[in-house]
């Protein structure tokens, strides 16, 4: 079996019903419980999506956030959420690259946010 991981990145609304349920039930084994109560509380998720041989295996996903430290001025912030590798798939080092792929998403994003403000 080879080890590629081919990434994509996708916004929570434009995930299909079968995208989601491989989220969830990857999820679900990963962290052995049921997580779909907690998927309903995030609001427009981004996630990143691991396929080794056209089979779902890894996950992640960040949600934006906003935080006021004190009086001071609003930071937009990534809260990184459901890092999970499909147990038979641990080990390979999928989740590293799912977090990768991840941080350079939101630079990218945060970078074109500092330049159209």
């Amino acid at each position: 079996m080879v080890d590629e991981l081919i990434i994509d990145v996708i916004s929570g609304v434009n995930l299909g019903s079968n995208q989601l349920e491989a989220i969830y039930r990857c999820c679900n084994q990963a962290y052995r419980e049921d997580l779909l109560p907690l998927f309903k509380t995030f609001n427009d998720p981004t996630h990143v999506l691991g396929f080794n041989s056209n089979s779902f295996v890894s996950h992640a996903m960040w949600v934006t956030r906003w935080l006021q430290p004190g009086d001071g001025t609003s930071l937009r912030t990534a809260y990184v959420e459901m890092v999970a590798t499909d147990p038979e798939y641990q080990g390979r080092g999928f989740a590293t690259k799912i977090i990768w792929r991840l941080m350079e998403e939101i630079l990218h994003q945060q970078a074109f946010y500092s330049f159209s403000s």
